[in-house]
């Protein structure tokens, strides 16, 4: 190795040292992502799963990290749900239950997504984006508790606020709510259907995992708790 190559190397990871990259890293594709959303999108992707084959074919070990989408991939599981689980335990995940999983019928072919809550259709690198934004988030909230919709926007005397206070307001009732469900591993389900060409909307298609909406385990009452005031009033 040249000194070129090696302070190369060094100056490399001193940038990942200082940004946090080296935690969120792909082993087989040497890719660096910024945050656990971006590397779930990255295992979920074409490129990754092209470069996961090959390595698969040339008998070169994979970590278990890098098998994250492959171990999820079976017939009756969504192939976003484990990573949605994933994500859940650094940002709340809620409205999981309004995403469908278009597959084609015995192929391998990357699947589609749409979000029937929003009404919008996604791929694989960005339906978690979608999940986590304000848009999907204050649209679940306006539609199952509607009291915290108020909370945030001031409906219907809208606030003005801008969009950093908004967001911060938005992940404190969604965390909230999620909570209420029991955590990340008590979420709803993606729902996975299947057709001859994996387009999204096509009929016939086979439903392979149903429509199944997150059990409430705690005490819920839809007005808000004083402590839950002073919490948000901290948060501001």
């Amino acid at each position: 190795m040249s000194i070129d190559e090696e302070s190369d190397i060094k100056k490399e990871m001193f940038v990942m040292e200082k940004t946090g990259m080296h935690r969120f890293y792909c082993e087989i594709c040497e890719v660096a992502c910024s945050s656990q959303l971006t590397l779930n999108g990255h295992y979920a992707g074409k490129k990754h799963q092209r470069v996961l084959r090959k390595n698969v074919v040339t008998g070169k070990e994979i970590s278990k990290q890098s098998l994250l989408q492959e171990k999820t991939n079976k017939k009756d599981e969504s192939v976003a749900q484990k990573n949605f689980l994933d994500i859940a335990q650094t940002e709340p995940v809620i409205g999981l239950e309004y995403i469908v999983e278009y597959r084609k019928m015995n192929s391998k072919v990357v699947p589609k997504y749409q979000c029937e809550l929003c009404c919008i259709q996604c791929d694989t690198l960005t339906i978690y984006s979608h999940v986590c934004s304000n848009k999907h988030r204050l649209k679940y909230l306006k539609q199952h508790h509607f009291q915290r919709y108020k909370e945030i926007t001031g409906c219907p005397n809208y606030f003005k606020q801008t969009s950093s206070v908004l967001s911060k307001k938005t992940f404190f009732h969604s965390k909230a709510v999620m909570n209420i469900y029991g955590g990340p591993e008590m979420l709803g389900n993606v729902q996975v259907r299947e057709n001859s060409t994996g387009a999204v909307g096509q009929r016939p298609c086979i439903m392979v995992v149903p429509f199944k909406m997150p059990t409430v385990l705690n005490c819920f009452e839809e007005q808000l708790s004083q402590k839950e005031k002073d919490l948000l009033e901290k948060e501001k």
